[in-house]
């Protein structure tokens, strides 16, 4: 009998174990301004915007705890100027345009407890169609070309990408 219950209990966990979801890896880009830093799911199959990220809701920017956005100095992000320092990076996707949110609350699990009281700043930008799909969420902060002062953070899933201009 014992023999029995430990079979079915080591069945059970090998049953559970496989049931949870596997945590998303947690990465970061970095240039001599900034850094951000991101939980990275990846899209297996599954339709992304408008469904698994809802369109018109606040999303924590990728998986797990909320991504984050520090900058070195002081920087232009989409047209307002920001202080340096660390930010809670937060969006409301839309099929046409993305509000992308900077929040003073860092250190946060997931969206559950956003406050937008805590907002630095929202800058509305367009969404691009990518021709290829992109399978894992990336967060590039990438190098304007002919501009030593101007970076731009793209953020690329599926065959979506959006664009936040930065200048230091």
């Amino acid at each position: 009998m014992k023999r029995l219950s430990l079979a079915v209990f080591t069945l059970l966990l090998a049953v559970a174990s496989q049931a949870q979801a596997p945590k998303s890896p947690r990465v970061t880009d970095k240039t001599k301004n900034a850094v951000v830093e991101w939980g990275q799911p990846s899209k297996r199959g599954r339709e992304v915007f408008g469904k698994l990220v809802p369109y018109g809701q606040v999303w924590r920017t990728g998986a797990n705890q909320c991504t984050e956005i520090e900058f070195k100095k002081p920087v232009s992000f989409g047209g307002t100027t920001i202080r340096p320092g660390r930010y809670a990076l937060f969006t409301i996707p839309k099929e046409s345009e993305w509000v992308v949110i900077l929040n003073a609350e860092t250190d946060q699990w997931g969206s559950f407890n956003y406050n937008a009281e805590k907002d630095v700043v929202r800058v509305t930008v367009p969404v691009e169609t990518l021709e290829k799909e992109v399978e894992v969420f990336t967060l590039d902060l990438q190098a304007v070309k002919g501009d030593k002062k101007a970076e731009v953070l793209a953020l690329m899933w599926d065959r979506t990408l959006v664009k936040v201009p930065l200048s230091y």
